[in-house]
C-alpha cells in the first residue's frame, strides 16, 4: 500500500494546495506449490494447496470435475494472506464416484492479478468401500479353492483365520480377473474373515466358517472273507478320528444288491462295527458280494468289494440211517 502526496503551489501569492492519492502495487502474482491429490492418484474429496502471496490474497477457486461436467467452489477469503500458506477443502464427489478422469486445478486472485494452478488430471474418485461380487469356496481335504469377484479394480483380499494373524490372498485384483486361489488349512472348524482393502484404504470385511477333515475313514479287515461262508454277521475295522457320520453295508448279488444302515458304529481308531443281516433269499448262492460305505461331516470312503461269499443256512441232515 503507497500513499503519494501531490501540491500545488501559486508563484504571486505563495497559496499552496495538497491531495493525497493512495495506491496499491502488486508485482508478485500468487503462486502455487504441493497441491494434493496429484495426478495418478485417488481422490476422496479432500483438496489442498499451498499458496505463496504476500501482498493481499483475495480470492481461491477450486475448479474441478471431468471433461464436460466441470463445476467450481469458491473458497472466497478463507484462504490466508502470507508466504507458503496452506489452504484447503472438502467438496462432495458423490456425483463422480468411480472415476477414473477426474481433474482439478486452483484459482487465485489478488488485487491486480487472477492465476491459475497446473492441471491435475487422471485422478481416480473413490468414495466407497469394494464390495463383493461373489465369494465362492470349495474343499478338497485340507484344501480350500477360493473364486472372489469384486467391484471396482486394485483391490487386495487378505484372510484371518480363527483370530490369527493377516495372511494374503490376493493382491491388486480388478473387476474382470477375480482372485482364484487356493488355501491348506488344518483339521477342524474354522472361522475365516476375508477383507478388502482398496488403494484409497478403504475396507469391507465378510466371515465364512467351514469343517477341514482331510482324512476320509479308513477300512482295515472286513469278515467274512472272500470264498468264505456268510451266516448274516457281517463286521468292519475302520478309523475315523473326527466324527463317523454314518455307516452302511450293503450287500447282495447281481442285480439285487441291498443297503443296511448301521446306527452303532462309534468314531474312534480301529474300531469293529457289526451288522447282524437276514440272508434266507441268498440261501446257497455262492456269489454273495458285499462292502462297507463311511461317510464322516466331509468325506466318504468305500470299502473294497468282497466277493465269491457262499451262503449256506440249511442245517445238514441225514437222509437215510444203515
Amino acid at each position: 500500500e503507497n500513499n503519494i502526496i501531490f501540491r500545488a503551489t501559486k508563484k504571486d501569492n505563495d497559496m499552496t494546495d495538497e491531495i493525497e492519492v493512495p495506491f496499491f502495487i502488486d508485482s508478485e502474482a500468487p503462486e502455487f506449490d504441493d497441491m494434493v491429490p496429484e495426478s495418478n492418484d485417488y481422490a476422496t474429496g479432500d483438496f489442498q494447496v499451498v499458496i505463496t502471496e504476500e501482498a493481499e490474497l483475495v480470492n481461491v477457486k477450486l475448479h474441478y470435475g471431468i471433461p464436460g461436467n466441470m463445476q467450481v467452489y469458491d473458497l472466497g477469503d478463507s484462504c490466508e494472506t502470507g508466504k507458503d500458506v496452506l489452504c484447503s477443502t472438502n467438496i462432495d464427489l458423490s456425483d463422480f464416484d468411480k472415476k477414473d478422469n477426474f481433474m482439478y486445478y486452483f484459482e487465485a486472485s489478488d488485487r491486480v492479478s487472477t492465476v491459475e494452478s497446473d492441471v491435475e488430471d487422471e485422478i481416480k474418485v473413490d468414495l466407497s468401500a469394494p464390495n463383493f461380487v461373489s465369494l465362492d469356496y470349495f474343499i478338497d481335504e485340507d484344501d480350500v479353492y477360493f473364486t472372489i469377484f469384486v467391484d471396482e479394480n486394485d483391490v487386495d483380499i487378505d484372510y484371518k483365520d480363527n483370530g490369527g494373524n493377516w495372511k494374503t490372498l490376493c493382491s491388486n485384483v480388478d473387476i474382470d480377473d477375480p482372485c482364484e486361489k487356493k488355501k491348506s488349512f488344518d483339521d477342524g472348524d474354522h472361522e475365516v474373515i476375508i477383507k478388502l482393502e482398496d488403494d484409497t484404504g478403504q475396507i469391507t470385511e465378510e466371515n465364512i466358517e467351514f469343517y477341514i477333515d482331510s482324512e476320509a475313514p479308513d477300512f482295515d479287515e472286513l469278515l467274512p472273507k472272500k470264498n468264505k461262508y456268510a451266516t448274516g454277521e457281517f463286521s468292519v475295522e475302520y478309523t475315523e478320528e473326527e466324527h463317523l457320520a454314518s455307516m452302511s453295508l450293503f450287500y447282495g448279488v447281481f442285480n439285487d444288491m441291498r443297503e443296511l444302515v448301521m446306527n452303532n458304529c462309534a468314531t474312534g481308531k480301529n474300531k469293529i462295527c457289526i451288522a447282524e443281516v437276514d440272508l434266507q433269499d441268498f440261501d446257497g448262492k455262492e456269489n454273495l458280494q458285499y462292502y462297507f460305505v463311511a461317510e464322516d461331516d466331509v468325506n466318504t470312503a468305500e470299502s473294497d468289494i468282497i466277493e465269491d461269499v457262499k451262503v449256506d443256512l440249511t442245517h445238514p441232515y441225514a437222509s437215510s440211517l444203515g
